[in-house]
């Protein structure tokens, strides 16, 4: 289980040798299944307001990692490009909200203070099924940072393009804003079309 006094945060805006050895362990690493969206073309850290990683302050050892991006006027979305480095992986329910809890008083917190957005949000790619995980990612986070966070009915977008990927789950902490959404029914429409 994570103990917040165990560990501490540097944030970064603009990338520098130490960072980049930091992203290499995300690029290298054979358990990573999102490897491509660590590479500079995807992860261009000066587009972020600010990313944070979080050490063992025992061993100085990389944690976990993360940021906030502004993915339209007025919406941040936290924890982008997040990664938990190997050896930091929770095995428990109990030890994903810890480390959610860590990360939400080491980064996001500080982050979302900085930032003046009428909104911030986490988001996640649908898995295939059309519930369970996002179930489960909405509950730890609610049990990581009480009532904050509500689900948005239906998927909004995060990307540039009109694929699937492109439209992802997501929680807001801003029940009254006003996203535009595709229903899961539009949606396989999009996943569909991707394929042909």
């Amino acid at each position: 289980m994570f103990k917040l006094e165990d560990h501490y945060v540097k944030f970064w805006t603009k990338s520098d040798q130490e960072f980049e050895s930091l992203r290499s362990i995300a690029l290298n690493d054979p358990t990573n299944k999102n490897t491509g969206d660590f590479t500079r073309h995807k992860f261009v850290l000066e587009d972020h307001i600010g990313y944070g990683v979080i050490f063992n302050k025992h061993t100085d050892a990389p944690v976990t990692m993360s940021g906030l991006k502004e993915i339209e006027p007025g919406v941040g979305r936290l924890m982008n490009r997040h990664y938990i480095f190997p050896g930091s992986r929770n095995k428990t329910y109990a030890d994903v909200v810890s480390g959610i809890y860590t990360i939400r008083k080491l980064i996001m917190e500080p982050l979302v203070a900085q930032a003046n957005f009428k909104v911030h949000i986490l988001t996640m790619p649908n898995r295939g099924k059309r519930n369970n995980f996002f179930d489960v990612f909405h509950k730890a986070h609610n049990d990581a940072w009480p009532d904050h966070w509500h689900r948005v009915d239906g998927y909004i977008r995060t990307g540039k393009g009109m694929d699937c990927s492109s439209w992802q789950n997501a929680l807001s902490n801003n029940l009254n804003y006003k996203f535009n959404t595709l229903d899961y029914e539009q949606w396989m429409l999009l996943k569909d079309s991707e394929r042909t």
